[in-house]
């Protein structure tokens, strides 16, 4: 049977257990799951900015449409004033 001395050694095995169980995965965290996040913070980044950039071309095409609708509407009319003189 296990006496209050054996109880607290293996208590004690079970902390240090515990605590070095937790600092390899910290170790593991900094060493391997940081960096690849930060590679993957990167990316997303890259990503954004070539959507914002995909979205100013979007909005710049459609008021180029817009533009080149009005400018035909103008020169119908105008050919059509210079008809009527």
């Amino acid at each position: 049977m296990l006496d209050s001395n054996d109880i607290q050694i293996m208590t004690e095995l079970l902390r240090q257990n515990r605590e070095d169980t937790r600092n390899d995965m910290m170790t593991i965290i900094e060493s391997e799951v940081n960096p690849k996040l930060q590679i993957l913070a990167e990316g997303h980044e890259a990503l954004l900015e070539k959507l914002n950039r995909m979205d100013k071309q979007d909005e710049l095409t459609d008021r180029i449409v817009i533009l080149e609708e009005a400018v035909k509407k103008l020169n119908k009319e105008l050919n059509a004033i210079k008809k009527a003189q």
